[in-house]
């Protein structure tokens, strides 16, 4: 008999949890407006540096991740991969909307053996645009070299209502 009552009080708080978390979920309107808020600061960044053009441009072939993209191929590697922590530790601080990685090809390097770089582009706190050109090595993504400028403070509340 008590196993009834401890089943079916597993079972309400089971289906609690689920209703509470579908609760939560935000609107479509809601993630539309934060992605327009995304988009507003990584095109603020993309203004401070002309070299960023190329990120634009048709003919490159340029990758583009998010923090959750490097996760998610983290879990499909299924094993500790160390190009994939070496990059994971570049999206780690706070800033203003996310952070973002731009990769690409056909960037040779004096340097570096690689052709390949990585573009890290995010908005400090403070408004300060940051971007931090990576490199490809054999073992790990190295930083080659870091650009901050002033950019515009943006406010979430403007765009994610």
């Amino acid at each position: 008999m008590k196993k009834h009552y401890v089943y079916i009080l597993l079972v309400g708080l089971f289906l609690f949890n689920v209703t509470d978390v579908e609760a939560k979920q935000p609107s479509e309107a809601i993630v539309i407006e934060c992605t327009k808020f995304n988009s507003a600061v990584l095109l603020d960044i993309k203004r401070s540096f002309p070299e960023l053009n190329v990120l634009d441009d048709e003919k490159e072939k340029v990758l583009d991740y998010t923090l959750r993209d490097l996760q998610k191929a983290k879990i499909a590697v299924g094993k500790n991969d160390r190009h994939i922590n070496s990059l994971l530790r570049y999206f780690e601080g706070g800033s203003i909307g996310e952070r973002r990685l731009f990769i690409l090809g056909g960037q040779p390097s004096e340097k570096y053996e690689s052709n390949i770089a990585g573009y890290l582009l995010y908005k400090e706190i403070d408004g300060t645009n940051v971007f931090v050109k990576l490199r490809l090595t054999k073992d790990k993504w190295v930083r080659e070299y870091k650009k901050e400028k002033k950019g515009r403070v943006l406010s979430y509340q403007d765009y994610c209502k």
